[in-house]
């Protein structure tokens, strides 16, 4: 949650606390209720974390679920972060964002998830547990929906990560040619 908005529904819940009005356990509801929807607001208007956005758009959704913990494989690719060559150009880290294996097409979250070479099979588990192709929210949505669909996305996701750090890391340590 924003800091500005924690901060408002902190301070709402203090005022209440102080005031003792009405049902105690309905009012700290009615004030998480609207703190959620004024930063569902702010989410779904802001021009940052686009492609986060589109992998969790529903933030009570989101929230709510009841399994499930986000890890470091998985915030990267939740976050678009991390060891993406196209964000490591960003913060010039690599000489340049396309992918190793798919030539003139930046490596990101997206292109890892739905179009580069390297996870072929990785595409076609997910495709098999989601029930179709892949979209971002249609991932996470598979993923909130179940137990069983969390953890298996999560491992799938997770070996697709270290592969692209792996990658990464082995194009970086490459000694250059003698020829």
């Amino acid at each position: 949650m924003p800091v500005e908005i924690a901060a408002k529904q902190a301070a709402a819940l203090r005022d209440a606390s102080l005031l003792r009005y009405g049902d105690a356990q309905q009012t700290k509801v009615e004030i998480t209720s609207h703190s959620i929807r004024e930063w569902q607001e702010k989410w779904n208007t802001s021009t940052k974390g686009r492609w986060t956005y589109e992998m969790i758009p529903d933030i009570q959704a989101w929230i709510s679920k009841k399994h499930g913990e986000v890890n470091y494989q998985l915030a990267q690719m939740l976050t678009g972060h991390g060891c993406f060559r196209e964000y490591l150009y960003k913060h010039k880290h690599v000489e340049d964002p396309d992918c190793l294996y798919c030539k003139g097409k930046p490596e990101n979250a997206r292109h890892v998830l739905t179009e580069c070479r390297r996870f072929i099979e990785e595409r076609q588990s997910l495709e098999a547990i989601i029930g179709g192709p892949i979209t971002p929210n249609g991932l996470t949505s598979a993923m909130i929906n179940t137990k069983e669909a969390w953890d298996e996305i999560n491992e799938i996701i997770c070996r697709a990560m270290r592969r692209v750090r792996r990658d990464e890391e082995n194009a970086r340590n490459r000694v250059p040619s003698q020829e």
